[in-house]
Formats: structure tokens, sequence, C-alpha cells
């Protein structure tokens, strides 16, 4: 490869520099073209000397792009993402050397590559999997971020370049405005975020000049060692954004890992089916679930897309009717509440207070029914204050013949019982003394307690 070439791969980071190296060798062995002598020096000033050159160079090396990523379609050999990859790599190649492939043939070459199963490549989440995701982590930032970009639609990089005093709290809902400058399509715009995202951000805003202090640290810890030793600092975050203008990569790593830990890591051609820019596909998705007139055209403008471009033409809503749209529908957005609607919510507050009588007249019985306990207690424990009377009561032979007189008596303390519960209780301790005087006042008293029980179980079976 060229000198040049070498010198812009050897700036790049360690991990790009050997995709590149890849990318770039494909290319050249299919041109059969030196590196060396392929790109012109100064293409600006030939444009400006020579236009009609310039363009027949420009034509040449676009002919060869296409002609180069179709091959590598047709070979079969590469996965999509790879040949994405291989494209984005010399595309960015071809721009240090001043050569800016139109954006019309980009995205037709980007057709051209396509992506299968669309559909299930890219799937919105509920909100429901998302609240399983960000449980998964404690970090303020994440959360805020995250919880941002599916409540509002907001692109991550434009929350990224977001400067602090563009968040409106004392609007309702909280607003984020967003300058033509950082947006993608150059237009400004607004969108919004639920109260519910609006406290997570302000939790996140407490601790972020120590969050900013803690990422600087860490990224001066894994940085290299002879880079340590050049004395290469890191610089400190910028207070002015809203997230210090941390790298999209972070955020995005930092989702990867998210999308494992909570098991949501479901992948098609090597990319995860839930990737980190599917978080406006959720806003949009759930968002639009809306029967109101013309809420696609009003979700478009929060998002900021540039489809429907003959309608957009004509229709543009003021931040009035958006802020309605959005507190319309903001019930869908919310993460970690129950999301209802207001019909919903009022029948939830009727249930409410239904449940709340129905609680009071519980604790009505229950308060009632303790004074009559305690009634009961206090009479019992005054009948058994009260002196008891010890009687001689003579035992029956037998209860159902009266005739055949009285066998022993007893002495007993209290009311005198019934000739059939005197009876009964008579032939137990009768039977109680058996066992005892045959095996001894302990051995004899378990197995009379056996055999109780056994006559219950007989007398329970003849009795079903």
């Amino acid at each position: 490869m060229s000198k040049k070439i070498d010198n812009y791969i050897e700036g790049l980071s360690t991990g790009a520099q050997h995709p590149m190296r890849r990318a770039i060798g494909s290319f050249f062995d299919y041109v059969k073209k030196d590196p060396e002598n392929y790109f012109i020096e100064d293409y600006e000033m030939l444009e400006t000397t020579d236009p009609v050159k310039a363009l027949k160079y420009r034509r040449a090396i676009e002919e060869n792009v296409v002609s180069w990523v179709k091959s590598m379609i047709k070979s079969n050999k590469l996965k999509v993402s790879s040949i994405k990859q291989y494209y984005g790599n010399l595309k960015r190649l071809l721009e240090k050397f001043d050569i800016n492939i139109k954006s019309s043939l980009h995205d037709d070459i980007l057709k051209l590559i396509g992506r299968e199963n669309k559909d299930v490549y890219d799937k919105p989440l509920k909100f429901d999997e998302l609240q399983q995701i960000l449980y998964c982590t404690s970090s303020k930032r994440y959360r805020a971020f995250y919880s941002i970009c599916a409540t509002s639609g907001i692109r991550p990089i434009e929350l990224i370049k977001t400067e602090l005093k563009n968040i409106d709290f004392d609007s309702t809902p909280t607003k984020i405005k967003i300058p033509g400058v950082i947006a993608k399509n150059g237009r400004s715009r607004i969108t919004f975020i639920t109260p519910e995202a609006t406290e997570i951000l302000k939790e996140y805003l407490e601790v972020r000049e120590d969050d900013f202090e803690r990422a600087r640290k860490e990224r001066y810890r894994v940085l290299r060692k002879e880079d340590k030793a050049k004395g290469v600092s890191v610089p400190p975050y910028n207070k002015e954004l809203l997230f210090g203008g941390m790298a999209e990569i972070t955020f995005y790593r930092y989702w990867s890992n998210l999308l494992e830990k909570s098991g949501f890591n479901q992948k098609h051609d090597n990319n995860y089916i839930y990737h980190f820019y599917v978080l406006r596909k959720t806003f949009a998705t759930v968002f639009s679930g809306s029967n109101l007139d013309n809420i696609d055209f009003k979700t478009q403008q929060l998002l900021g897309h540039q489809t429907s471009v003959t309608t957009q033409s004509y229709v543009n809503f003021d931040e009035d009717t958006l802020k309605e749209v959005y507190l319309a529908n903001m019930h869908r957005l919310y993460i970690f509440r129950a999301r209802t609607s207001e019909e919903q919510d009022e029948t939830i507050e009727a249930l409410k207070k239904q449940h709340k009588k129905q609680m009071q007249q519980v604790d009505e019985k229950f308060n009632e029914m303790n004074i009559k306990l305690e009634m009961f207690q206090s009479d019992w424990w005054e009948k058994q204050r009260q002196p008891q009377p010890i009687q001689l009561i003579q035992v029956p032979v037998d209860v159902e013949r009266p005739e055949l007189g009285f066998n022993e008596e007893i002495l007993i303390k209290g009311p005198a019982p019934s000739n059939e519960e005197l009876y009964k209780q008579w032939q137990q301790l009768k039977e109680m003394q058996k066992y005892v005087d045959e095996y001894g006042l302990k051995e004899g008293m378990n197995i009379y307690r056996i055999a109780l029980r056994k006559k219950f179980l007989d007398k329970k079976k003849q009795g079903n």
C-alpha cells in the first residue's frame, strides 16, 4: 500500500486497523490497481483547474466501488454485515482523499447490499422488555440516556450533542430543544419526555459531575502504558453537554452488555435484534398506536424524519399541537410505572376507593370481634377465680341400664357432669389405668394415646 494510506491506517485505533486493511486490500485486489498511484494528490485543486477531468476521475472511482460491492455480493462468501463493514471502511478512506460519495449513490449501494429478514433483524422492544433490560443496571447515567431515547424518539447522537440548557424542565411535559446544527436533517425541532423519564434524568443530574470524574479516571486507567509514559492525559468532560460529550460507542457497548445480562441477546447475521438504535423504533411503534388524526405526521416531526416529503412540505405542527399529542399518548411511554389511559386511571381510582372502603369494614368487624373475645376471656377468668365445689359422684355401671346401680364413687371439682359424660370419662380412665398397670406410666400412656388414635380413625372410616 502507499505511504499515505499506511499513515492513515496507523492513525486509527488498534481495533480499527485490521478491518480497514482487509477492506482496502480487497478493493485494490479487485480493481487490480496500484494503491500508490490510484489517488490524485490534490483532488480539490483538480476540480478547480480541470473540472471535466475531476468528474471523470470521480465517476471512475464510483464505478469501481459499485462493481467491487456487486462482486462481493455475487461471490456469496461474506455476510451482509461484513460487506457493509468493507464498504464503510473504503468510504472513509475515500473521504480522506477528498472523494465524497454522493448521498444518492450511497443509498443505492446500501439498497444493493440489502438486509436479510429485515422484520426479524430489527425489532422494536415492548416497554415491559425495556423495563427488564434497564433493571440490569444501577448506573443513573445509562438509565437516563436510554429512558430519554425511548420516550422522546431523539437520535442517540443528537442526545449526546444536546446541551443542558436545551432541557426545559419548566415545560409540562419536559421539553427537549434539538437545534438544527446537531439534527441529522439540519432542521431544528422539539420533543418531550415523560415525567418518569424526567425523574430519572434529575436523579442523574444530581450525580453528574461525580460521574464525569469517575468516567475520566476509568478512561485514564485503560490507557496503554506507552501513552501514559508519554504523559498523555484524558481531558475533562464538557459540562455544557448533558452527557459531557461521551462517545456514542460507549452507550452502544453498554447497551450490548445489558442485552447479554437481561437475556435479550438474540442475534441475526451476527447483529442484535434489539440493537442500540431500536430505541427510536420502540418510541415510534408505541407512540403511533393512537387513533388521533394525522398522528403519523406528528410522530414524524417528533422523530425528525424527512419521509413523506410532499406531506411535510405542507404540514408543520406548532409546539402546542405537538405537546397536546404527546400528553394524549404519554401514558403509553412509561417504563417502570403502569401504562394506563385516563379512563383506566379513573377506573383504578374508583377501585382503590372501593378497596379502601372494604378494608375499613373489615377493620370494624375485626375490632368488634376483638371486643367480644376480650369480654369472653374476662368472663371465663372470672368463673375460674370463683371457688369450685367438690362433689362426690357415683359412676353408673351402665348408662343405658340405670337399674344396675352404681359401682364406684369419684371426687369431681366444679359442676357435676351428666351421666353420659361421666360414664365416658370413667371408661377412658379405666382403659388408661389398664395400660399403665401393664407397661408402666410412660410407656402405658404412649400406648394408650396410640389406641385412642386408632379408635378415632376407625370411627371416622365407618362414618364415611
